[in-house]
């Protein structure tokens, strides 16, 4: 009789614990965090499941917004990102990772010039967001503008000088610009700052820089 008797409390507790653990959120806000759980170990559809299920809570979650837009932007859904990243923008204007975060999904479907303006949004909010400032740069490149590529990517390196490898960026940029000897520069001193060298000289168009130098 005990015995079934301790059976029973220990079958009851377990039960207890799993309705817990398992219990289904009941606000905007736990809808919130158990999305950004599912998107921090990359499960995005469940993720905007759990995000959107919060919006309807609380259409008013900027932060539900954003998340969701990140979660759309990784499986490549660039188009429903921006829609969300808007949104969270209109909710909170001033956040500078929402411009950014949308200027890469711009960047993404080819818009650079869309992107640029979300950049330069997100640098004004924050002067010192490198990501902002190498992206930017990136985009200013697509754009053939390599003068204010070069420009972006040397405050990118003012800015955080462990990106090393923005020295090869500037290689890459000044080749396309038609600067050889910068072009050289920027790469042999990637070289020397960074120790995967052997990655510089694989991206590195030497042998092109080389034929342009004796022209």
């Amino acid at each position: 009789m005990k015995k079934l008797l301790l059976i029973m409390v220990l079958s009851f507790l377990s039960v207890v614990a799993w309705g817990q653990e398992g219990e289904e959120p009941k606000t905007a806000r736990e809808y919130a965090q158990r999305g950004y759980e599912y998107l921090e170990s990359n499960e995005y559809e469940r993720a905007i499941e759990d995000y959107t299920k919060a919006i309807e809570l609380d259409p008013k979650l900027a932060l539900a917004y954003y998340n969701r837009g990140i979660a759309s932007r990784n499986l490549g859904q660039y188009s429903q990102a921006i829609e969300d990243y808007t949104k969270a923008i209109e909710l909170d204007p001033k956040f500078a990772s929402t411009y950014y975060n949308r200027g890469n999904a711009y960047r993404d479907l080819g818009q650079h010039s869309q992107a640029i303006e979300d950049y330069t949004k997100a640098i004004e909010f924050d002067p010192k967001h490198a990501k902002a400032h190498n992206e930017r740069g990136w985009a200013f490149r697509a754009l053939q503008n390599y003068e204010l590529a070069e420009r972006d990517f040397l405050k990118t390196l003012q800015l955080d000088a462990s990106r090393k490898y923005i020295h090869y960026e500037l290689g890459f940029n000044y080749f396309l610009w038609g600067k050889p000897y910068h072009s050289i520069h920027a790469y042999l001193t990637g070289i020397v700052e960074d120790k995967n060298a052997l990655a510089a000289l694989e991206q590195a168009p030497l042998w092109e820089l080389v034929k342009q130098l004796f022209k």
